[in-house]
């Protein structure tokens, strides 16, 4: 009888995390896929629209600089896998290349101030298609599947830059878009919006320090693994406040994931989420207590 129990919050729990999983993530996209750009930036048509006349996934992004666009056309310049890589999370790019080839600058490095048509963008995907030095670089789809992607930059009112981000995707006809459009969605935006601001922090003339990108990544796993043990002490003893902090631990996952807050925030997030789990907030007699007050207005009813 007791397995039977433990199956059955099994079965919710499960039901649960994929419910708000896939519906957060349904609810999110559409929102991140114009992150950070303004009404007139999405309506414009940009270099490379021609390129693809019926695009699955169409991201336009954009983020202020406190720089100028002599100080930030560079480090966009010099971006492909083989010169200054993409500011971006390396680990996870050297993990769907399978080798180490990704090695993010934080320098801006000469000879790789010259983009041509025909450079190598990421090898075997995309290669440099059209460039406009101190404007734009655009790649474009060398595969099968459809792949354009603007890099712009321009001057806003107050003399600092606009980085304008423009990607493109178009699958062959045949293929079945659904899980693909969605796997390249959830994990391309996540890359995409830490690209730009990598960006952002060297044309302000600051760092990344080295250890940032292991910290972020290990402050995802601390949450994810309060979120399991809080799922599996609901599965052995039930309780619905301990499923609720597993559900609370979803969503901030996802708030993680795809807005990126200050390392400082998500360290208090976890630091938060443990004393719960280990019981420091006292969930165990809150939960208690609550059954006890639940107990006495049914007595009273009754």
């Amino acid at each position: 009888m007791q397995s039977n129990s433990k199956f059955q919050r099994f079965l919710v729990g499960l039901v649960l995390v994929l419910v708000l999983v896939i519906g957060g993530i349904a609810a999110l996209l559409p929102v991140l896929h114009n992150w950070g750009a303004s009404a007139s930036e999405l309506q414009r048509s940009y270099p490379g629209d021609e390129i693809l006349d019926a695009p699955i996934i169409l991201w336009t992004h954009a983020i202020s600089i406190d720089a100028t666009v002599e100080q930030v056309w560079p480090w966009v310049a010099q971006m492909g896998d083989i010169r200054a890589a993409y500011y971006s999370y390396m680990f996870v790019e050297n993990l769907i290349a399978g080798e180490r080839i990704y090695i993010n600058a934080d320098r801006i490095v000469p000879e790789w101030q010259n983009p041509q048509p025909g450079d190598q963008m990421i090898g075997g995907a995309l290669d440099v298609y059209q460039v406009e030095p101190g404007h734009y670089l655009l790649a474009n789809s060398i595969m099968e599947v459809g792949w354009s992607w603007l890099w712009l930059v321009e001057p806003d009112p107050n003399g600092n830059t606009r980085l304008i981000v423009r990607t493109r995707i178009q699958m062959p006809e045949g293929m079945d878009i659904s899980i693909a459009g969605s796997i390249i969605d959830a994990g391309g935006l996540v890359m995409a919006r830490n690209m730009m601001q990598g960006i952002q922090v060297r044309a302000e003339a600051g760092s990344e320090p080295e250890w940032i990108e292991a910290v972020e990544i290990g402050l995802w796993l601390a949450l994810l693994a309060a979120g399991l043990t809080a799922g599996f002490a609901f599965m052995r003893r039930g309780g619905w406040l301990t499923l609720g902090f597993g559900v609370l631990a979803i969503g901030l996952l996802l708030w993680f994931t795809f807005f990126q807050p200050f390392v400082w925030l998500r360290a208090i997030v976890d630091v938060a989420a443990w004393l719960a789990v280990t019981g420091k907030f006292n969930l165990k007699g809150i939960q208690t207590e609550s059954k006890l007050i639940s107990q006495r207005v049914s007595s009273k009813t009754a």
